[in-house]
């Protein structure tokens, strides 16, 4: 453990989510580490019932809760509570997560006495008590391929980023930060992400994964997925972010496509068996293969009628 002026704050941005219960199994490891912890939470325009049930939170020892009014995003939110944070390290938190482990706050300890200049990720896994055909299609997404991202590049140099439990030294996130600008839903990470790379600041994993608590329904993660792609599709001209956005997996199918002039007969053939698509992610057995080629659809059909 690290004997250093090392504290630790644990920021968790919140929209329509209840966080008693993870801020419950965080306050509960507390005491059993021996650095300052403080714990922020920051409501992001949710409706009152859930500004109510969070604020409560705060009655306990060193949780501070701000509740925001309008919905600024998922970037300035993150901004907002580096901001408010006093620890000389941010553990940032997505709302929907649940702590399993009674070490995970002694494991990022560890992680700081480690490398304390060094950005931890733990990763994400997901509840296979909702493995439903309802949720079919985020379970298997989430299981065969977000769990797999642990790391900052892949072994086929694929670069990816998740916001959803990562540590990071105070100062380079204060130097770095999220991009405001974006404030549509997706890719703020990734570009986050990209702007840890161009500074050289070291991504490191360790096995210190959270559960997604809320899995979404197939419907609204097919949307969510649109509106990611959506986004992705528009940064993808910024020149600040072109080269790293190019090492997306993603990215590189739509740019070979561009390259080959393939991408008018792309958008052509998978509109002819796009509901066949659709009919197959809407269902309790969806094809990954299916969804990476529906993204891609999205990419080349940007700027054309959306999907019916």
């Amino acid at each position: 453990m690290p004997s250093g002026n090392y504290s630790l704050s644990i920021c968790i941005p919140v929209f329509r989510q209840d966080v008693r219960n993870l801020v419950n199994q965080l306050s509960e490891q507390v005491d059993n580490v021996n650095i300052p912890v403080e714990i922020l939470i920051a409501d992001d325009g949710s409706p009152e019932e859930f500004m109510v049930i969070n604020r409560d939170c705060a009655n306990k020892r060193n949780i501070l809760f701000f509740g925001n009014t309008i919905n600024v995003g998922r970037a300035a939110i993150r901004n907002f509570l580096a901001k408010h944070s006093k620890g000389s390290h941010l553990l940032f938190l997505d709302g929907d997560s649940s702590i399993e482990h009674s070490d995970f706050l002694s494991k990022y300890i560890e992680c700081i006495n480690t490398n304390p200049d060094a950005v931890w990720c733990g990763g994400t896994y997901f509840p296979i008590n909702k493995a439903d055909s309802v949720h079919s299609l985020h379970f298997r997404y989430g299981n065969q391929v977000v769990a797999r991202l642990h790391s900052h590049q892949d072994k086929n140099g694929r670069f990816f980023f998740m916001s959803s439990n990562f540590m990071i030294p105070s100062q380079v996130f204060m130097a770095i930060g999220f991009d405001e600008n974006i404030r549509n839903y997706g890719h703020e990470d990734t570009l986050f992400g990209c702007r840890l790379e161009q500074n050289l600041i070291p991504v490191l994993s360790v096995q210190n994964a959270v559960m997604h608590d809320d899995l979404d329904t197939n419907e609204v993660f097919i949307h969510k997925t649109e509106q990611s792609v959506r986004n992705l599709r528009s940064l993808i001209s910024l020149p600040q972010y072109k080269d790293c956005l190019q090492k997306t997996g993603l990215v590189k199918s739509f740019l070979f496509l561009g390259k080959w002039r393939l991408a008018g007969l792309y958008r052509i053939f998978f509109g002819m068996i796009i509901h066949l698509v659709l009919h197959n992610l809407r269902g309790a057995k969806p094809s990954l293969n299916l969804l990476q080629a529906y993204k891609l659809y999205l990419m080349v059909n940007h700027g054309h009628e959306d999907r019916v």
